[in-house]
């Protein structure tokens, strides 16, 4: 196999198997955000780096994504709160009724180490579980809104709602959770699930087409005397950012950058979207750019709420920031 056909082999996360048809050892490039391993025991770890393949031999490679040091995958959180894995495997396959209960299962567990030895670490796990219980409920909620039933295990897709029964979750708001549940799926496990990866985009490509209606063809004016906002031409920047952000996840860095150029400098720029946009560059690798970005957000949350222990907290343990959790910069925008 070529150089440029290994490279594309192994572009998405996953395994690759490569056999080279040359009679001397090549090399390849990686990924740029990702860890490789090959069968022979080499590891990559830094993005752009080469990996040597042997002559007439095959070489599996494995690509894992580069999540740095998630709360998740620290050893006194596993040990403490055991069911937390399980409540992640049930969201990895969108059993979120099942995560809610496992969640609420970990809660517990954790709460009864805080009760005898708390630590730091113990009380973020405890933030941390109980943010990803809700979001599953709210997630097998809605679903069950959505299909005019109650939640039941296993993956759904939502149907039209019933008459009379609860208004179904805005596109947004569902895609949000979908992409923190993958967040949370990829950070603990270092698996990148495809189904969650497509059931947020499809989710945000709805909102999408939601933020930037069709004229009616018939010619009729929907809210005559309302005050309209102009819509940009790519549809809603901060969704173009999040389809950004979890096309790189997903591994697809072309079209994550294809989606943030849909964005113009000016609404880049725009504090309001300073939060989507730093998901777009952590996830495109770009950590100097998303800590700026990030430090808008903090910034917009004023003198007050930024250090109450709800709002600033979500924001901080959110699995996005993940990749450069260890850097001083990061530690200081939350002192």
């Amino acid at each position: 196999m070529s150089r440029l056909g290994f490279a594309v082999a192994i572009s998405a996360l996953g395994t690759a198997i490569v056999v080279p048809g040359a009679r001397t050892a090549q090399t390849a490039s990686l990924p740029d955000v990702a860890i490789a391993k090959t069968d022979a025991g080499t590891t990559v770890a830094d993005g752009g780096g080469l990996i040597e393949i042997a002559a007439r031999r095959t070489t599996v490679v494995t690509i894992e994504p580069r999540v740095g040091r998630p709360i998740e995958r620290e050893p006194e959180f596993l040990r403490k709160a055991p069911s937390y894995r399980r409540a992640i495997e049930m969201d990895r396959d969108q059993r979120w009724a099942e995560a809610a209960g496992q969640y609420q299962q970990a809660l517990i567990e954790i709460g009864a180490a805080v009760r005898f030895a708390p630590t730091p670490l113990l009380e973020q796990a405890a933030f941390k579980i109980d943010a990803e219980r809700r979001r599953s409920r709210t997630l097998a909620q809605t679903e069950g809104a959505e299909s005019g039933s109650e939640p039941t295990p296993g993956p759904t897709r939502g149907k039209p709602a019933t008459a009379g029964g609860p208004a179904p979750m805005p596109a947004l708001d569902r895609a949000r959770l979908l992409r923190s549940k993958l967040m949370a799926v990829r950070s603990a496990t270092g698996l990148v699930p495809a189904a969650l990866v497509t059931e947020t985009l499809v989710a945000l490509g709805q909102a999408l087409r939601q933020s930037n209606p069709r004229p009616d063809p018939t010619g009729s004016v929907p809210n005559v005397g309302a005050p309209s906002r102009p819509q940009p031409r790519g549809g809603d920047p901060e969704i173009r950012l999040l389809l950004c952000a979890t096309r790189a996840v997903g591994g697809d860095r072309t079209g994550a950058r294809l989606e943030q150029a849909h964005v113009s400098q000016s609404d880049r720029f725009d504090p309001t979207r300073a939060l989507a946009l730093a998901a777009c560059q952590a996830a495109l690798g770009y950590n100097d750019q998303a800590l700026a970005s990030l430090a808008v957000v903090v910034s917009r949350l004023g003198p007050s709420p930024r250090f109450l222990p709800g709002q600033s907290r979500e924001l901080q343990s959110a699995n996005d920031w993940d990749p450069f959790r260890d850097d001083p910069r990061f530690e200081r925008l939350f002192r």
